[in-house]
């Protein structure tokens, strides 16, 4: 279940991330996506990767813990995914990333967007692109 304050914590974790340039292992979709749901809800999801810190490191970690692809870590984490187009604010989604060696991104559903740490700071991309999603309850 959400905090009462889940919408202002929200707003507040995407403000402050904004201009956070993107980082392997601490300032990834994976880390903002997971930190976010337990900034919403109050409670820890547990890492969904063992630790990395590049791109081909996070691509070990995530074969590693058994799973193929993210939608595979994301799925053994928080269950069954449910059609993108019924996400909500708050919910966990799954988009494309323009990375060869990762296809997908995980991204946190802000309305119209999913909000995904990049380069230079926050991307937001229109869920209409969005692949799966997870509710964060």
């Amino acid at each position: 279940m959400k905090l009462e304050t889940w919408p202002e914590v929200l707003a507040e974790r995407v403000n402050a991330a904004r201009h956070v340039p993107f980082a392997w292992g601490s300032h990834d979709c994976v880390h903002f996506a997971v930190d976010t749901a337990a900034a919403i809800t109050g409670r820890a999801f547990g890492p969904l990767l063992p630790d990395y810190d590049d791109a081909r490191s996070a691509l070990r970690a995530l074969r590693a813990s058994g799973h193929e692809d993210l939608q595979g870590a994301v799925t053994a984490h928080l269950g069954e995914p449910i059609p993108p187009n019924f996400a909500q604010r708050g919910d966990l989604v799954l988009v494309p990333s323009g990375i060869d060696a990762w296809p997908a991104a995980l991204a946190v559903c802000v309305g119209t967007h999913a909000v995904s740490p990049g380069e230079d700071g926050l991307i937001f991309m229109p869920m209409h692109r969005a692949l799966a999603a997870w509710r964060v309850d």
